[in-house]
């Protein structure tokens, strides 16, 4: 029994010496790939695969309010429109039934949310899954860098500015409904999409300061009547398009309103 212990006391020494190192080898890879993932979400770290795995895996809720905007370009230029990337997408059919229950859940949940969207506190007591809370984070960070951009602008400048918005959330438009359909589900109609956001802007507002609100409030008709008229423009097209478009076009004229005169953040 003692010659037998001494063996394999031996054998466990030798393995321990030949496989230590190449053990340490892997946890140094493997730390050296988890780190950028778990660690701090900076432009310096946000390479494509840690921009989905972020994504996918971290809250950015805890990222603090000054580093948002950061990770939202890098975002745009890795995915959004600026990037001159066009989106392909290849399922298996097993991905393909799991993206058609989570949309069939999301539609259901979005028609539970429109039924209190007047009542903040129910809307936002209905869970949203955290991908789909960080996108919203993002969107509304880009929104709040926009608006300021709008806020600061003479009329002609606040007119580009939301021909910009249209075009930036038009690619995001296209890119889901790309995934859509390479998934097998039918993408959503302009009047889901159109649902979709009052949910959105209703759970920002019930989230923001009541400045904020107030700003959020004022903006929306005008983004959204950009939306839809530029919607209804390549839809009817023709002088009936152009006319339609024109009468919208309306919505996001200046006013001086108690809205338009709240200055900007920072300019108090």
């Amino acid at each position: 029994m003692k010659r037998i212990a001494t063996y394999l006391s031996n054998v466990f020494w030798h393995l321990l010496f030949f496989s230590g190192p190449v053990l340490l080898i892997v946890w140094m890879g493997l730390l050296v790939w988890l780190i950028p993932i778990f660690g701090e979400m900076t432009p310096k770290n946000a390479t494509r695969q840690n921009l989905a795995l972020w994504f996918l895996i971290r809250d950015f809720r805890q990222l603090p309010e000054d580093k948002r905007l950061p990770l939202v370009e890098c975002y745009l230029r890795e995915f959004g429109r600026e990037s001159g990337n066009n989106p392909e997408f290849e399922f298996s059919d097993f991905v393909q039934k799991q993206i058609l229950a989570v949309d069939a859940a999301r539609r259901e949940r979005i028609q539970r949310e429109l039924s209190v969207v007047g009542e903040p506190e129910k809307l936002q007591a209905i869970s949203v899954p955290l991908q789909e809370r960080n996108a919203m984070l993002l969107a509304k960070t880009w929104l709040f860098a926009q608006m300021q951009h709008y806020e600061q602008a003479d009329f002609n400048g606040k007119k580009e500015r939301l021909t910009e918005m249209v075009a930036e959330i038009k690619w995001w438009q296209s890119y889901n409904d790309d995934f859509l359909l390479a998934a097998g589900v039918k993408p959503h109609s302009i009047s889901e999409s159109l649902q979709e956001l009052k949910v959105i802007f209703a759970r920002w507002e019930a989230e923001s300061s009541p400045e904020d609100r107030v700003r959020i409030v004022a903006f929306r008709p005008r983004i959204l009547a950009a939306l839809v008229s530029d919607g209804v423009s390549e839809v009817i097209g023709g002088d009936v398009g152009k006319t339609i478009g024109s009468v919208l076009s309306i919505f996001s004229r200046p006013k001086q309103s108690d809205a338009d005169r709240i200055p900007p953040p920072g300019t108090q």
